[in-house]
C-alpha cells in the first residue's frame, strides 16, 4: 500500500472515485457517496460505482495478467 493509504477510504477500481466506507483490503462495504447505494466488488477484487467501471477495472487487470504472462515466458 502507499505511505498514506491507512488515511484514505474506499475507492472506486475502475475511475478511482472516493466512496463512503472503509478500504477493500479491510472488508466491509463501500457506497457510492451521490446514490447511498452498496458499491458491487469487482470479479478481481475491489470495490466499482457502476457497471461501466466493472468493465474497466476486469479488462486492466485481464490486461496485466496477460502482459505478466507473455514477459514471464521470455525468462525462460
Amino acid at each position: 500500500m502507499t505511505d498514506n493509504a491507512e488515511e484514505r477510504g474506499a475507492e472506486c477500481r475502475g475511475c478511482g472515485m472516493a466512496l463512503e466506507g472503509t478500504p477493500y483490503y479491510k472488508g466491509g462495504n463501500a457506497r457510492h457517496p451521490k446514490t447511498g447505494n452498496v458499491c458491487a466488488v469487482n470479479f478481481y477484487g475491489g470495490y466499482v460505482c457502476s457497471d461501466g467501471c466493472d468493465q474497466v477495472s476486469t479488462r486492466r487487470q485481464e490486461r496485466s495478467i496477460d502482459e505478466h504472462v507473455r514477459s514471464s515466458r521470455h525468462d525462460r
